[in-house]
């Protein structure tokens, strides 16, 4: 289960039978009307607010596996058009090659997973998030993902060398000397 990195934060008084007040006499009525209702970066959401955000998730959800299904309907009327054209010994032959397209895809799918999966492993052994793997693993060539993985993690070191240097500026600290890098 993935947890929601900033929770909502819900005034429970709203959701309350027979309960009316809104604490400044708005009713249960809180933000503005701007684009999105006005629910962007506010802290207290209403009921209607959070059943309007849960319906537009859905339905944004539901036109994607819409679409998604579209275009395999639409893809697979295509090549039925393309085959019924064909005598017996062309389909046969077409449909084989389709087949053994579709089975490349689906490895092709299969190696790109393990590959992102031994990549994780990699960031994690070396001290740095696993979400990155998406960043990293663009193919399924594993030495370019490592190279990646490489020039990431020193501009990281880079980066945190530099904030160090500057926070140590203000307690009178020197330059920071690193060790093998």
């Amino acid at each position: 289960m993935k947890y929601f990195r900033k929770p909502i934060k819900l005034n429970l008084q709203y959701f309350a039978e027979g309960s009316t007040e809104g604490g400044n006499g708005e009713g249960n009525n809180i933000g503005g009307n701007g684009e999105n209702g006005g629910l962007e970066g506010k802290d207290t959401y209403t009921k209607e607010e959070v059943l309007k955000l849960i319906q537009s998730e859905s339905d944004r959800r539901v036109q994607q596996a819409i679409e998604k299904l579209n275009k395999k309907h639409t893809r697979e009327l295509q090549q039925q058009r393309t085959l019924s054209s064909l005598d017996d010994d062309e389909r046969i032959k077409a449909e084989k090659d389709i087949r053994i397209k579709e089975l490349e895809e689906e490895l092709e799918k299969a190696q790109l997973s393990n590959t992102k999966a031994e990549i994780a492993k990699v960031l994690s052994n070396r001290g740095m998030s696993a979400e990155l793997v998406d960043f990293v693993v663009t193919s399924n060539d594993e030495e370019e993902c490592l190279n990646k993985i490489n020039i990431l993690e020193k501009i990281y070191k880079d980066m945190v060398k530099k904030e160090v240097g500057e926070r140590m500026k203000g307690f009178g600290g020197g330059q920071i000397s690193s060790n093998g890098s």
